[in-house]
């Protein structure tokens, strides 16, 4: 865990300043932290991917996909005794990449979307304006 640990925060110095990377070097970052998780939530945290090859190269906004998986992983399945998965999927489509991160946690109660769930889908969306 403390490899990881350190692997994770040598890629935020790395890339504080870089806007964007590869799609497989965001997932790399996120499967890092998902192992990290894993540490605590051992075999009750699972993943599940979906990205085909040829979107590898693709570039991401530094960081996005990180922040959504922690969304999912916070505010979807860390408080279940039984743990969950997290699926993480991409497309292309005429230049488009769609990326897509679900869970099978519950569903979030609609007083908790205009609070704790805006600020931090804010991040996000904060990213992605910035890059526009």
């Amino acid at each position: 865990m403390i490899v990881a640990w350190g692997n994770m925060m040598r890629r935020v110095v790395d890339e504080f300043i870089q806007q964007h990377v590869t799609l497989q070097e965001e997932i790399e970052f996120t499967q890092t932290y998902l192992d990290i998780q894993a540490v605590c939530f051992s075999d009750r945290l699972h993943l599940s991917s979906d990205v085909p090859g040829d979107l590898h190269s693709s570039q991401v906004p530094s960081f996005i996909l990180q922040l959504l998986v922690a969304n999912g992983f916070e505010y979807g399945i860390a408080k279940l005794a039984h743990g969950g998965t997290i699926e993480i999927s991409a497309s292309g489509s005429e230049g488009m990449l769609r990326l897509n991160v679900c869970n099978d946690g519950p569903w979030v109660l609609p007083m908790w979307k205009a609070t704790r769930l805006e600020v931090n889908t804010s991040d996000v969306r904060t990213r992605l304006q910035a890059l526009l």
